[in-house]
């Protein structure tokens, strides 16, 4: 899996059969649109269905505003399995052209920790409950956090996993144990993802 636009060196990223990168453009948009609803309807669930349309269209629109590289989403994935998680990549500058450093530091003083250890990721959760553009769709949301080679910290390669929240787990009175270890498994496998992450060394040559 590649990518170059705005800059961004060519990278790898072992993806999970049935897993797709999409373009993030208009009719990559589209066409993550109709492959994810397919493979939920599979589900008979058209509640999660219309949470994962706007979780995805969601991602589409923090793409639009940010230096977008790629979006990965399970698309194709076998028999009745579901996976309601997407992974974007984008760039992440500092506004004022400075380095990144300060922006890392205020993320370990918030909780951040390295990917296992992978001392080049950073990696950092958030929740996001009730949302208004989600129409009161609870997200829990993974970033990792990769220095750009032969940028001097100035930019990073950001990859932020949203896993929808099945509203059917969440909001049963006693703890469904599936539905947490859905989820749990979710984050697993996005941590797994990223841990295959590496840059692609061009032919005789090296990044910095």
């Amino acid at each position: 899996m590649t990518a170059s636009p705005n800059d961004v060196p060519d990278f790898q990223l072992v993806l999970p059969d049935g897993w797709t990168r999409i373009r993030p453009d208009l009719a990559g948009e589209q066409e993550a649109i109709k492959r994810a609803s397919a493979a939920l309807r599979r589900y008979a669930r058209p509640d999660l269905d219309f949470e994962f349309r706007l979780l995805l269209k969601s991602a589409f629109r923090r793409l639009e505003e940010s230096r977008a590289v790629a979006l990965f989403v399970p698309t194709d994935l076998p028999g009745d399995s579901v996976l309601p998680m997407s992974i974007t990549a984008s760039v992440l500058v500092d506004p004022a052209g400075g380095t990144l450093d300060a922006a890392v530091s205020d993320l370990f003083r918030g909780g951040a920790t390295m990917l296992g250890d992978d001392t080049s990721v950073v990696r950092w959760e958030r929740s996001v409950r009730g949302s208004a553009e989600l129409q009161g769709a609870d997200v829990d949301q993974l970033n990792y956090l990769i220095p750009i080679p032969g940028s001097g910290r100035r930019r990073g390669l950001l990859f932020s996993t949203s896993i929808l929240l099945d509203p059917e787990a969440s909001s049963a009175s006693d703890a469904d144990a599936d539905g947490v270890d859905a989820v749990a498994g979710m984050r697993l496998l996005s941590d797994a993802i990223i841990a295959t992450f590496a840059w692609r060394i061009p032919a005789g040559g090296r990044h910095d």
